[in-house]
């Protein structure tokens, strides 16, 4: 087949070989898309009390600011980077996050 050649492909390529059961043109991938990967950049994974730099936990709470503030809460944050909550909340202290009050609101 050549140089070029993707096995269990899900999109056909230019100039590409092109094996699997959703490589077509006229089919639809039916692949899913999997927790914490939403095609964007993805954090990087960080153990428990593993230590970060100082530019990184500037990025690091910058990004969870952003998410907090979109609307999505501690928990789920945490759950989606697989960070403690402790740390999500440590992140978005250091990133100057206006918290807004732990629980659901009242109906």
């Amino acid at each position: 087949p050549g140089p070029y050649l993707e096995m269990f492909a899900r999109h056909p390529s230019p100039k590409w070989t092109v094996w699997g059961d959703e490589s077509a043109e006229d089919h639809l991938p039916r692949g899913k898309v999997h927790k914490g990967y939403t095609g964007g950049e993805m954090l990087p994974p960080l153990g428990a009390n593993e230590h970060i730099s100082p530019s990184l936990a500037v990025d690091l709470g910058l990004e969870l600011k952003n998410r907090y503030e979109a609307g999505n809460s501690v928990r789920e944050i945490s759950d989606e980077t697989g960070y403690s909550i402790q740390r999500v909340r440590g992140l978005l202290a250091g990133a100057n996050t206006t918290m807004r009050p732990r629980g659901r609101l009242p109906k």
